[in-house]
Parts: C-alpha cells; sequence; structure tokens
C-alpha cells in the first residue's frame, strides 16, 4: 500500500522513522522510554463478527506492542459512542479518541470529502482505494488540518447496496416511494430524493429497530453489513444497485493528539498502518462470504447495466450540485485520478 502523506505538521520526525517495519516488535528502549501509560477509547458503527471489528482490534494489538504494553486502546463497537455525528464531535472536543467512520461523513467540516460520496465514481474496491492512497487522497487529508481532527489514513473502500422489505428493484420505477434510511449526509438525502425515494436521514444505532418497525422500508450499506447487523430478518430483498463508495478511515482527536509526543505518535501511524492491511483483505473477505451466505437469506439481484445506466442519468443533477461548491483544483484532481487509474 502506497503510504499516504500527511501534512507538514504531523509528519514524522527522524527520530520516528525507527520503526521500519510493521512486524516491529516495538519502540527501541530508548524511545520507548518516553511512551506513557494511558488508555484510549476507538468507537465505530458496525457490530463485531467482521472486518471492521477485525482492523480495529488488530490496532489496539499493534498500539500495545509497539509501544511495550504501555498505550491500551479499548475498542467499542456497534455505536456504543453514539451515532456517527455525535462521534465526529467527541473526537473534535477531545472525549473521544479516535474514530473509524464513512469518510464522507466529514463534509460537515470540508466540504470536499463530500465528492467521495459521488455516485457511481469509481469502478471498484481497488479502484477507489488506489485513488485514495495516491494524491486526491494525500490532499483531502490535509484539509483536515484545521478541523480538530487528526486523520490517520483511509482503511477499506467497499459498495453500498440496497435492502428493502416491499420489494426486489430492478429498475428506476421499483424506488418510487420505497421509504429509505439514508446517512445523515445532505448528499445521501439528495441522492435517494432524485432516484424517487422518501429519504430519512437517521443515525445508525436506531437502524434496525426502524426496519423491524416498518417505520423506514430499507436502507443502504455494503454487504458484509447487511450480514453482521442481520439486517436480514427484517429485510426481504437485496439488490446489487453499487451506487455508492463507503471510503472508510480512521481520525484522531486532535486536543488529545496535541498531547502526544513523538514516540507516541509514531505507535498510532505504525500501528493504523498495520490494521490497514487487515481491513482491506478482510473487506474483501467479508463481502464475497456475506454476499454467498446472503443469497441464502434474502431475495438477491442483479440490476442490468443499461438500468443502472438510467439510474446514473437520475443522480446526475445531485453530481453537478455536490461537486460546483468543491475546491475546483480538488475536484480535477479527483477526476482526473479516477480516470488515470481506471484500468
Amino acid at each position: 500500500m502506497p503510504m499516504i502523506q500527511v501534512p507538514n505538521t504531523m509528519r514524522v520526525s527522524r527520530r520516528q522513522l525507527v520503526i521500519g517495519t510493521a512486524g516491529a516488535a516495538l519502540l527501541p528502549a530508548p524511545l520507548l522510554a518516553q511512551v506513557r501509560a494511558r488508555e484510549f477509547k476507538l468507537g465505530f458503527q458496525s457490530p463485531r463478527g467482521n472486518s471492521v471489528a477485525e482492523g480495529a482490534d488488530k490496532f489496539a494489538e499493534a498500539v500495545a506492542r509497539l509501544s511495550g504494553g504501555k498505550m491500551k486502546v479499548n475498542v467499542f463497537a456497534g455505536g456504543a459512542l453514539g451515532g456517527d455525528l455525535q462521534m465526529i464531535s467527541g473526537i473534535r472536543t477531545g472525549t473521544i479518541d479516535i474514530g473509524t467512520l464513512s469518510a464522507g461523513l466529514l463534509v460537515g467540516l470540508v466540504k470536499e470529502f463530500e465528492l467521495l460520496d459521488l455516485p457511481y465514481l469509481f469502478d471498484s474496491s481497488d479502484h477507489a482505494e488506489a485513488v485514495v492512497d495516491g494524491p486526491f487522497g494525500q490532499k483531502l487529508l490535509q484539509t483536515l488540518d484545521s478541523k480538530g481532527v487528526v486523520p490517520l489514513g483511509f482503511s477499506a473502500c467497499s459498495f453500498r447496496n440496497l435492502t428493502n422489505s416491499r420489494r426486489a428493484v430492478t429498475r428506476l420505477e421499483d424506488l418510487q416511494g420505497l421509504k429509505i434510511r439514508v446517512l445523515q449526509s445532505p448528499l445521501a438525502l439528495d441522492l435517494w430524493k432524485a432516484l424517487g425515494t422518501n429519504a430519512v436521514p437517521m443515525p445508525f444505532p436506531e437502524l434496525f429497530t426502524a426496519l423491524e418497525q416498518k417505520a423506514v422500508d430499507g436502507q443502504e450499506n455494503p454487504v458484509a453489513l447487511v450480514l453482521a447487523t442481520k439486517f436480514f430478518e427484517v429485510q426481504k430483498f437485496l439488490s446489487m444497485t453499487r451506487h455508492v463508495l463507503l471510503a472508510a478511515m480512521g481520525i484522531f482527536s486532535k486536543p488529545v493528539w496535541d498531547q502526544l509526543n513523538d514516540e507516541e505518535r509514531t505507535v498510532f501511524r505504525q500501528s493504523w498502518a498495520e490494521a490497514v492491511k487487515v481491513w482491506r483483505a478482510g473487506a474483501r473477505r467479508d463481502e464475497e462470504q456475506a454476499l454467498a451466505r446472503l443469497r441464502t437469506l434474502m431475495s438477491v439481484n442483479e440490476i442490468a447495466p443499461a438500468e443502472i445506466a438510467r439510474m446514473r442519468a437520475a443522480a446526475r443533477p445531485v453530481v453537478d450540485k455536490h461537486s460546483a461548491g468543491a475546491n475546483p483544483e480538488v475536484l480535477k484532481l479527483l477526476l482526473s485520478e479516477v480516470e488515470r487509474l481506471r484500468r
């Protein structure tokens, strides 16, 4: 994986580079002495039993190992630290130390993060990860420098797909009138309205109950999350819309980061690099296994390319609207990288 560059204010010093590989056992003794005993909280929305939790556990394990057992990361799954927006707020104020979440949710801090949520932009997870690991991703991470969060980097990329309890979606008309829970973001709201649904923004921890009680008809998430959350118990249909990328990333509280010394920051940077490998390999595995399992639990359908083209056309005004306000330089870089890395 190409190394993600970070802003000048967060680049590692020469002495931080003593950790050369992800296989390093811990910091050399003179530097390890500078690491202080402390506990940290890491939160995310999905439940245990998938690659999100697996990668978070790997991150926590690496922090403990590289710090010689001095630093401990306590992992909170299933929205235990609050919904996404609650968690972002807590990270900015320092009541939560670390979070992994969909990068598009940071649009409230930096508008350009919304670009990652533009529908039908990427061809595959590999394509998307190549883009976020390159110049565009580096530039995007740098924009967070003054927003109260420190970016650890991007983890895994996967595609969101639609589930609902009413009918199979095989064409644009099938979306009409469905009440769909969407992310708490303006782009998600506009997209699903443009596709003809009644879009309902809702924190993730409330979603299963809302589906169970028929407060909403459906939702859209990667298939591994559909299986892990047991949405198949309250949803009959899974339609492979692959409409929007979910680019996950990690953020660290800047108020807390500012209290850390160089050695402690090095531990977190190296631990993140180790965990990314687990997240990405696990995401591929989870998606393949989840789809195979869900085919036995739900009615699963692909969507013909011609119908995907119609949905893309319906979403075009949303793409135009939400890319218009972005920094033209960042948007141009994204589109050029998308084309350059397209196979």
